[in-house]
């Protein structure tokens, strides 16, 4: 099944050189943020422009409740990074992947967390995974929106040879092939170091 996921730039550095999206809270209660088992999340939208929960940068001063499921004081203020600005297209077996209600209600998640958790706009879409994915199961890694404070990564994906944009022929590489493009683009990627404008 196809499948994407979006997260930040500022993730991509360390999941290309971990080969894998990782997991994180399920948010099976927003009282409880740690409950539940972790999962990957995943969407069937091509966009993220119905929300998705999906932060789109900036920042604010957190309310009692916003405190709560961050597990930071109220009152203090939180960054967020941009997650619309990257999308991982993935392929995985049916018997991998939940419909997110589902498997909420499955997981003893309340009607009033999955409908505060649906506000969040393309609820509809929604799937988990409970396994990390690896490399082997992406099909292509896209910037979709313009990024100019990290063009280190931008370089590095470009010249790693990993899909910027859909190239079909990245699911056709072995695992050594997408190994040594991921060591490469890595090894490229160093914070805070600029590139040569002629390189871009």
């Amino acid at each position: 099944m196809k499948l994407y996921h979006f997260t930040a730039i500022e993730h991509l550095p360390k999941i290309l050189t971990d080969q894998k999206l990782t997991r994180t809270w399920s948010n099976i209660s927003l009282e409880e943020p740690e409950s539940g088992p972790q999962v990957v999340w995943l969407t069937t939208d091509l966009t993220p422009e119905l929300g998705h929960g999906l932060s789109a940068g900036g920042g604010c001063v957190l309310t009692q409740e916003q405190a709560k499921v961050v597990g930071r004081p109220a009152g203090s203020y939180i960054r967020f990074y941009d997650k619309m600005t990257v999308r991982f297209t993935v392929e995985l077996p049916l018997s991998q992947v939940r419909i997110w209600s589902r498997w909420a209600r499955e997981h003893g998640s309340s009607a009033d967390t999955m409908q505060r958790l649906a506000q969040a706009g393309g609820s509809d879409s929604w799937f988990v995974c409970e396994q990390e994915i690896t490399a082997a199961n992406w099909t292509a890694v896209e910037t979709i929106r313009a990024i100019q404070h990290r063009p280190d990564v931008m370089q590095a994906i470009v010249q790693s040879g990993i899909p910027v944009g859909v190239r079909p022929s990245w699911k056709d590489h072995t695992p050594e092939e997408k190994r040594a493009q991921l060591a490469r683009v890595s090894a490229l990627i160093k914070p805070g170091t600029a590139v040569a404008a002629s390189a871009l």
